[in-house]
Order: C-alpha cells, then sequence, then structure tokens
C-alpha cells in the first residue's frame, strides 16, 4: 500500500510541544487505521509552488501556531488543496481555522 502523503503548514519550531503533538496525532491515527503515512512539514514562508505542494499531498493539515510567518501563503495554500484535491480534506488545528 502507498503511504498518505499529508502536508502540515507549521511555522512553528520542531522542538515546540504542539509541533511534536500535531505529528504524533497523525501517527496515532494512522497506527490505529494501519495505514502507512508520509508527513511534510512545510513553513508557510517556504511556498512557491501551491499547485506542487497540494497536488504532491493527499491531505493538508493546517497545523498550529499562528499567527503564520506568510498568512496569505497559508489561505492560497487551502485555496489550492480545495481546487486540485479529489475531496479537500483540509483540517485544521488553528485558530480561526482558516477555512
Amino acid at each position: 500500500m502507498r503511504p498518505v502523503v499529508i502536508t502540515v503548514l507549521m511555522d512553528i519550531p520542531a522542538d515546540h510541544r504542539f509541533h511534536r503533538a500535531t505529528l504524533s496525532a497523525l501517527e496515532h491515527a494512522a497506527n490505529a487505521r494501519a495505514l502507512p503515512i508520509n508527513v511534510r512539514v512545510v513553513p508557510t514562508d517556504t511556498i512557491h509552488d501551491f499547485a506542487g505542494v497540494a497536488t504532491g499531498s493527499s491531505a493538508i493539515v493546517i497545523g498550529p501556531g499562528s499567527p503564520y510567518r506568510d498568512p496569505e501563503a497559508a489561505l492560497a495554500m487551502v485555496r489550492e488543496a480545495r481546487e486540485r484535491l479529489p475531496t479537500p480534506p483540509t483540517p485544521s488545528t488553528a485558530p480561526g481555522a482558516l477555512l
């Protein structure tokens, strides 16, 4: 089975508890379903190819840690995911949800 590619838009450091908790929650859910996953954490200020990120992902997760370094990029990524993913799964852990 091919892994589900989950892209997490998140600007907080990897050692931050919310960063670790987000990745742990995704791993927990994948293990519960015996589903292989590949999680990519992408900082908002590094997104230059919105279409490439969206089409290379099975799901886009808006991670915790607002305000984002590039809030416009986060919004553009949500729009891109909605338009390109077959069933646009864009769950959010962020206040305000961006959705």
